[in-house]
């Protein structure tokens, strides 16, 4: 059987593999077909190095693009465009760093008014880890201090868990309104449809509580389909997903969101051990591999 990933990241975004590096790794694993789905640019599809490598894998065009839903942070997963038509309209996307110095920016000031310790320049110093997502870097930061452990109610939450439980939680001490630093919803897909692309809902079940209401918002938009399989899903969640598909006739999609050492528990086509994508499910791509 074929297996495809269609969700992962380079250092192009908040990854720490190059493009060719995950290439040889799709390459290695056996994968069918792979997508780079970097943060809000499409740089991977213009590195020679990665376009002109002898490989064995099919290539999807990819890209994840940051927007707000009931002001919530998500992500739009755009695949299959013309690579110079969204080169074009990247420019109209807030770039990746400003948009992570302005929302820590906003965190350092929420956790210094209720006491938190930080070193001198903690925002300066964010340029040493700049292929860290701010809300990482934010925790690491927090964490290097013992007194904030005890002080701050929602240092026990893990690195993707502070992003979605704090961070997007309008209950938490951490709450940001991603709204204003992101693009619409229907900026997102108008950008994607224009380039010639289709319209992915990502990892809907990592938005824990306001996961159905984000959806069911979603649905209002011209999406094309659903990212089914995801490394934080379990097998109750891929079927309910796969069955909505099949109800709204909504293209399948999946990955394991890959990141390398940022998450160095999600391998490349496994995810966390045993996700694997079928093809099968997946052949709308056929259009667009490359």
């Amino acid at each position: 059987m074929k297996f495809v990933d269609l969700h992962s990241h380079t250092i192009n975004s908040d990854g720490t593999n190059t493009p060719f590096e995950v290439l040889q790794l799709a390459d290695k694993i056996g994968l069918f077909a792979l997508s780079i789905t970097d943060h809000d640019n499409c740089d991977t599809y213009f590195d020679e190095e990665f376009l002109s490598s002898k490989r064995k894998v099919k290539l999807l065009r990819g890209i994840e693009i940051r927007t707000c839903c009931l002001g919530v942070g998500i992500e739009l997963l755009g695949y299959g465009y013309n690579r110079k038509m969204m080169k074009n309209e990247v420019p109209k996307l807030p770039t990746v760093e400003d948009m992570s110095y302005k929302i820590l920016n906003l965190l350092v000031d929420k956790a210094k008014k209720i006491g938190v310790q930080f070193d001198i320049d903690v925002v300066k110093n964010y340029s040493l880890y700049s292929n860290l997502h701010e809300s990482k870097y934010f925790k690491i930061c927090l964490e290097k201090h013992a007194t904030n452990i005890s002080n701050v109610e929602d240092i026990a939450f893990n690195c993707s868990s502070f992003y979605r439980e704090c961070m997007g939680n309008v209950n938490s001490q951490f709450y940001i309104d991603m709204s204003q630093f992101t693009v619409p919803i229907e900026t997102v897909v108008n950008i994607i449809k224009k380039c010639g692309g289709k319209v992915f809902v990502p990892h809907i079940f990592k938005y824990r509580d306001k996961s159905y209401d984000i959806l069911k918002k979603l649905q209002e938009f011209e999406i094309d389909g659903i990212e089914c399989y995801h490394n934080s899903f379990g097998y109750l969640q891929i079927n309910e997903l796969l069955e909505l598909c099949k109800k709204n006739n909504y293209f399948i999609s999946g990955g394991s969101d890959f990141h390398g050492k940022n998450k160095p528990d999600v391998r490349l086509g496994v995810g966390k051990g045993n996700l694997k994508i079928p093809y099968i499910e997946t052949k709308w791509i056929n259009d667009y591999l490359f």
